[in-house]
């Protein structure tokens, strides 16, 4: 039979043998990977459920205070709500947790079973290079003994047959790898699933595929009747609850956030995400959402605050990039309001910033800081409520218009 040339075959079990040591390798590094969740699992564990019982703490809290202001009927309605979403959430869980049983169990076994065909073919493979080296010694060709169940029983000059049979069992491992990087891509999914659907209060993941998970995120708007006395309950009502589906693009192997799509777009939330982006939150994704949720209780707020306040006298625009509220007055004169951060929630007095005229009326600037220094010197009840500041605002502009004169 022809003997393969040496330099070939040498090349050959070189080649073999480098791709066993990148599976040996991937071996090694799942076994410590799991090594080291397992050793520092309770302490991740404690912190997480320290954490979590913080956070649940803290939004029952905050929904309570904001649930004291509701009638009956919303709290039924309320109620009943939480009660199916609750179940939802239960059912999803245990869903969760029974694949990520199976894929934890198919994760082990095909990771022992890689390690016992590693081992196997490094055997077969070390045999090869002891038969290749007897044979150009002169010594003859080695019969492998009867007693070792992984011994080859075939002749050097067959160790082309071998080598073939060797590449399939790699191309076989391989494909094993594949699966196996396959199920802990998968896995990881199913993980992060179950973390965001957990620790945030209405929102649900509606699909997450490679590197962008959708979502669907529920608001529920307050109705406060200390601080929104300027609303009717009926208007209110309305928006008590608000549906928006989010797109949030994460960088690759995080869950911190690169990108965010909102349907309907009616917030303005570039600057959160920036601060997502280049702050180092603990929770990157999770911060990102409730900012989101909190700009969108506070937007829906306001635009309806400036519904209730519109009159025969004036009506009001909102520019949520600039939290800027426009109020066009009797005489074509547009006063510009700065809103404070958290306002109406937290009841910061307003400001107004100019005056203007759409029509390019010239205001002096004499004029104009007078009737800043006078509006904004108002008392902090009247400059919190935006129907009775804008009201002192236009009484004093009339003042000083009839001064001038």
């Amino acid at each position: 039979m022809e003997i393969l040339p040496a330099p070939e075959d040498s090349s050959d079990l070189q080649t073999i043998r480098r791709r066993l040591g990148d599976l040996a390798e991937f071996c090694r590094t799942c076994k410590n990977h799991d090594s080291s969740m397992n050793t520092s699992g309770s302490e991740k564990l404690i912190y997480e459920c320290a954490s979590q019982i913080q956070s649940r703490v803290d939004q029952i809290i905050s929904d309570c205070s904001e649930i004291e202001a509701l009638g009956d009927e919303d709290l039924e309605s309320c109620f009943a709500q939480l009660q199916k979403e609750l179940r939802m959430v239960e059912e999803e869980k245990i869903h969760v947790s029974n694949e990520i049983g199976i894929l934890t169990g198919t994760y082990s076994e095909e990771l022992n079973y890689l390690e016992d065909e590693l081992e196997r073919l490094t055997y077969l493979l070390d045999h090869m290079e002891t038969e290749d080296m007897e044979h150009r010694n002169g010594a003859g060709h080695h019969i492998p003994s009867e007693e070792h169940p992984l011994s080859l029983r075939v002749p050097f000059d067959d160790a082309k047959f071998e080598m073939m049979e060797l590449s399939d069992q790699i191309e076989k491992n391989n494909r094993m790898l594949q699966s196996l990087q396959d199920l802990d891509v998968l896995y990881r999914r199913f993980e992060a699933v179950e973390y965001i659907e957990d620790t945030m209060t209405g929102v649900r993941v509606l699909e997450y595929e490679n590197n962008c998970i959708r979502l669907a995120v529920r608001t529920y708007i307050p109705n406060l009747d200390g601080s929104f006395s300027e609303l009717n309950v009926g208007d209110i009502s309305d928006a008590f609850v608000l549906d928006h589906e989010l797109s949030v693009k994460v960088i690759d192997g995080t869950l911190k956030p690169d990108n965010l799509e909102i349907v309907p777009n009616d917030i303005h939330f570039g600057e959160i995400l920036d601060a997502a982006k280049s702050v180092r939150h603990t929770r990157p994704l999770e911060w990102l959402l409730r900012k989101v949720q909190d700009r969108i209780v506070i937007c829906t707020l306001r635009r309806h605050i400036m519904k209730a306040a519109n009159s025969s006298r004036y009506s009001f625009e909102y520019n949520d990039g600039d939290e800027t509220i426009i109020s066009h007055m009797v005489g074509e004169v547009d006063a510009f309001i700065k809103v404070p951060t958290g306002w109406p929630i937290i009841n910061s007095p307003l400001k107004l910033i100019s005056l203007g005229s759409p029509d390019h009326k010239k205001i002096s600037l004499t004029f104009l800081c007078k009737v800043q220094e006078l509006s904004n010197s108002l008392d902090t009840f009247v400059r919190q409520n935006l129907q009775s500041f804008v009201e002192a605002v236009e009484e004093i502009l009339v003042q000083q218009m009839h001064l001038e004169l």
